[in-house]
């Protein structure tokens, strides 16, 4: 967990669904993510987006699931 006050949460995967897609930065998502505690949302308008991060999986960036 980050402690500079960054983050509300610590760091954790999360399911979520891709609710929209950046047309000029494909990487750069709208999310609606499940936590125990409840659904946030993160649209692509108001500085709510994402973006990926599949090799060092940052606190605040997505990633596919792993393949079993």
């Amino acid at each position: 967990m980050r402690t500079d006050g960054s983050q509300q949460f610590p760091s954790a995967c999360r399911a979520a669904v891709v609710t929209e897609v950046d047309p000029d930065d494909p990487g750069r998502v709208g999310l609606a993510v499940h936590n125990p505690t409840g659904q946030f949302f993160h649209p692509l308008q108001a500085g709510g987006s994402v973006h990926s991060d599949a090799e060092t999986r940052l606190g605040g960036t997505w990633h596919w699931p792993e393949r079993v």
